[in-house]
């Protein structure tokens, strides 16, 4: 079976100590490095480097590589974002940030999905919530072998009558894989990997490992853009840079001691829910070139990776409350869909009544114009509206049992 057993590996000692003579290897080459001991490149490595490095080469993790089917430059790109995130050299990553880790692979994956596939391969994680390499590589490699099955079914799918396909096809493909490529580039990568295009909007397909290529192609590309702006759309990124600019008094950079007061005033929930030793980690690890100070987008991805850690420990906490109180997982998720629909419509209220005010005001209207919802924090519930969600799943689950 290719799925490792967490309890086995914990008797063998690696889950407490993170792959130990990878460890040791790294502090041993990188205090050579550190005393001047030169090293066989011309060109000193980073201590990142040096850990992707003693990762990639690591016995038990080419092994798995081979039986994962990992290709040589994707566990590239796995060891050196792990060497990353692990800037202490525990050995270990928090689960709570794997959605973030890849998203800069350039897969971007659902909540629900990423734990989905945890609890399957890995029957959970520990009770602190570590994962070593070796689980990243079996998650990764759980999502590439499902991708590629995906991938293959759809292309025999799409060229059963004609090797001509639609972009707006493609696109809808690859953005079930978690890419989101415009349709230009689309076109423009099929020039590229030397595809006919024609006058139609149409990328001609003759085989799989064309396909293959145009898919891994758009991931590329999916990677490219995070890592310009953290996942964020244009008109949030605006929202970010007008608060950073105030924030560095003009600058380009931002002072690190700033960034937890820059945090504030974006509102990050995460930082009600984050332990103060574990935020100073993530704003030391964000500062990528180790200046002291941050960019825009240094800051973008701080805020992206905390967005998705709370995300993530939100759902965690949500099936909890579902298990305890005997709800499945789909209804979980239906009771979240409504609340967030509730939410939005609440949302949409106060600014309509906002904007009421607004025109009372400037037609010098005198009354004091007061919603019964005004003064409540943004995201409560009145006890109606809780009783409304409520009702409404009970009318929708007892429907689905009516239809059964």
């Amino acid at each position: 079976s290719m799925r490792r057993s967490s309890s086995f590996r914990r008797g063998l000692g690696m889950k407490q100590a993170g792959l130990p003579h990878v460890l040791a290897q790294v502090i041993a080459r990188w205090e050579n490095l550190q005393k001047g001991v030169p090293p066989s490149e011309n060109a000193p490595p980073s201590r990142e480097a040096v850990y992707a490095q003693a990762l990639m080469t690591c016995p038990e993790v080419s092994d798995q590589a081979e039986q994962r089917r990992i290709s040589k430059e994707y566990l590239s790109d796995l060891a050196h974002l792990f060497a990353e995130f692990d800037g202490a050299l525990k050995g270990f990553l928090h689960y709570r940030g794997l959605g973030y880790f890849f998203r800069r692979l350039g897969r971007a994956m659902d909540q629900q999905e990423l734990l989905d596939v945890v609890e399957e391969l890995l029957g959970g994680v520990d009770a602190d919530g570590i994962l070593d390499f070796l689980d990243i590589m079996e998650i990764a490699g759980e999502f590439s072998q499902s991708e590629h099955t995906f991938l293959r079914t759809t292309f025999y799918d799409l060229t059963s009558e004609r090797q001509e396909v639609e972009v707006h096809q493609l696109a809808q493909v690859f953005e079930a894989c978690g890419h989101v490529p415009q349709l230009w580039q689309l076109k423009q990568v099929a020039v590229e990997l030397k595809l006919p295009v024609t006058s139609r909007g149409e990328i001609g397909l003759v085989d799989e490992d064309q396909f293959m290529q145009l898919a891994e192609r758009c991931r590329r590309l999916e990677q490219q853009r995070f890592l310009e702006r953290a996942g964020f759309m244009h008109e949030e990124v605006d929202s970010i840079k007008e608060i950073f600019i105030h924030e560095a008094h003009g600058a380009e950079e931002l002072l690190s001691a700033s960034v937890k007061r820059l945090l504030r005033k974006l509102g990050v929930p995460a930082l009600l829910h984050t332990p103060e030793t574990e935020l100073e980690e993530l704003i030391r690890s964000s500062d990528q070139d180790g200046s002291g100070t941050f960019s825009l987008v240094e800051v973008l991805h701080l805020v992206r990776r905390l967005n998705d850690q709370h995300a993530l420990m939100k759902t965690v906490e949500e099936r909890k409350a579902g298990d305890e109180a005997g709800i499945n997982r789909q209804e979980v998720a239906e009771l979240r869909e409504l609340y967030d629909m509730l939410i939005a419509e609440e949302v949409a209220g106060r600014v309509a009544r906002s904007r009421s005010k607004t025109q009372l005001r400037r037609a010098r209207t005198t009354q004091d114009v007061r919603s019964p919802a005004s003064g409540r924090p943004e995201g409560r519930f009145t006890y109606m509206e809780l009783t409304k969600a409520a009702r409404l799943l009970g009318a929708v689950l007892t429907a689905e049992t009516t239809d059964a």
